[in-house]
Formats: C-alpha cells, structure tokens, sequence
C-alpha cells in the first residue's frame, strides 16, 4: 500500500508556522528583527514538532516540513546566527522523526532556480538549499533521498546549465536532490538526461505530466511509461517519490483541487506519494479509502 504523505499544514489548523515579509523584517531596527526572528524560529520549530506527533497520532508515514520553516534566513547575518543557536532544538526533533519512524522531506519554493541565466539568482538558490541540507543536517537525517530536498528544473532550455551548477554542488544538498516534472519545461526525458549526468533522481508528479502531455486520464498508458522511466533514475526502488494532485475546474487546470478523485490505477503500487490537494490531511483520509 502506498505511503501518503502531508504537505506541510493541516485542514483544522493544529499545525501552523509563523513567517514575516520582508517589508516587514527590513523596516525593524537590529534589535527588533533579532527578537521576531527569535520568537518565529522558535515557535516554527515547536510546530514542527507538533507536526511530527500529529502525523504519529494519524497513521501518517511521510512528512513534508515548510520550505518556510526559517524565514529571512539567507537576508543577512542575524537569521544565519539565530539558526546556529538551535541546533539543540533542531536535534530533538529529528530524534522523534526517527522513534516515530517518520519520513521528512522538503519542496523549497518555485523561485529556487539552478538553471537560471542569472548569476544572483543561481547564488541564492544554492544558499537556500544549503541551508535546507544543514537543517536537516542538525536533525540527524539522512544524507540520502530518503530525507529528498525537492525543486523543479527551472528556466526551460537550460538542461546543460543545470548539470554544470548541480555537479558543483556539496554533497549534502546533491545526496538528496530530487528534480520534479513540471507542466511546461521539464519533462520526465529531460530529467532523465539531467539524472544520467548527475545523479539526481527524477520525483514524478502525475498532474504535471497529464498537464504538460494533455493526456486524456491519469490511467493512459503513457502515465505508466513515464512513471517507469522516473522509477529507473532511482538506486533505492522502495523510496520511489511522487506527487499526486487533481485540478480545481478541470482535468487540465494547473490549480489543486481539495481532493484526490481521479488518480493512476497503479499508484496503489507506488511506494511513496505526497497529497497536494487544499484539503491536506482530509484529502489523504478520502484518498486512502478509494485506494
């Protein structure tokens, strides 16, 4: 039976992170944003933890955390500091991921671009996925796909600048790099082609694919061969990683829905899927049922 896995909140809001913008943070004085960083990072962690238990009390295997978990971390020097100071904090949690047997994974935001044109661009996102890797790092997690750090490939038509800036990276981002299809510049071939070159192995994402091909169900036959193909670009076959997702008005629409209806008669065979749907964990409770 597949894993299914809760992305980041709940539907009854029991777990809720705190953020800040960065108008907001850049109009405090040093003094200021020290201490509303302190008191975010602080009560992030703590729903984290929340998080944890409430996936234990719901039978509920896999994990993704906010990719917001540290907000205005890579601004400047106080974030950096800040998260330095509670590894201790950061510790306990991943001790109770592992006594729990929990899986947690990450899906850092859109704007993280490797394959950009633009150097700054290429710059931050590298510092942000590093601090993802050094978060669950300070957690004890796994080096390993196991604990994934996912993105998309990013700027279209840039697959060899994408092998060269992943090929650079440190180890403890590229060991658990994911790269996810996405519905208009990547597809699961040219994923295929970044992996044989770096390693890094291919998340499919159903509505993407079905998107991106305008196939006609999520039962075609060209589903299944792409899945395969995604399946193939991973050393450990039991920590296979999708996404599952349904559009909002329509088959085709980009938008999730707040449940899963229509859905891959194979995915009962997939080893682990992520829930996207607005509904979150109500949405894994109707999903488990149809399966």
């Amino acid at each position: 039976m597949t894993v299914l896995g809760l992305c980041c909140l709940d539907n009854e809001g029991y777990i809720k992170y705190n953020t800040i913008t960065k108008k907001r943070y850049e109009s405090l004085s040093i003094n200021d944003k020290e201490k509303a960083l302190e008191q975010i990072y602080g009560n992030n962690i703590n729903t984290f933890s929340n998080a944890i238990q409430y996936c234990k009390d719901n039978n509920i295997a896999m994990y993704r955390v906010t990719s917001d978990l540290f907000p205005m971390l890579g601004i400047d020097e106080i974030g950096a500091s800040l998260f330095n100071e509670f590894k201790d904090e950061l510790k306990a949690v991943g001790n109770l991921t592992k006594k729990y047997k929990l899986r947690v994974v990450c899906h850092p935001s859109q704007f993280n671009v490797l394959s950009s044109d633009n150097p700054e661009t290429v710059a931050n996102t590298i510092q942000n996925l590093h601090f993802h890797a050094l978060t669950f790092d300070y957690m004890g997690l796994s080096e390993s796909r196991y604990n994934l750090i996912n993105i998309h490939g990013g700027k279209a038509d840039r697959i060899k600048q994408l092998i060269k800036v992943v090929n650079l990276l440190p180890n403890n981002v590229k060991n658990r790099l994911t790269f996810e299809n996405d519905e208009n510049s990547y597809s699961i071939d040219d994923l295929v082609q970044v992996y044989e070159a770096t390693g890094v192995s291919v998340l499919f994402d159903f509505h993407h694919h079905l998107v991106m091909n305008k196939l006609k169900s999520y039962s075609s036959g060209y589903m299944e061969v792409a899945y395969e193909k995604a399946v193939n670009t991973w050393d450990n076959k039991a920590l296979v990683t999708t996404h599952i997702s349904n559009g909002t008005n329509n088959l085709h629409d980009r938008r999730h829905s707040d449940f899963i209806e229509l859905f891959p008669e194979f995915l009962s065979e997939v080893p682990f899927c992520e829930v996207e749907a607005r509904s979150k964990n109500l949405a894994i409770i109707k999903l488990r049922e149809l399966l």
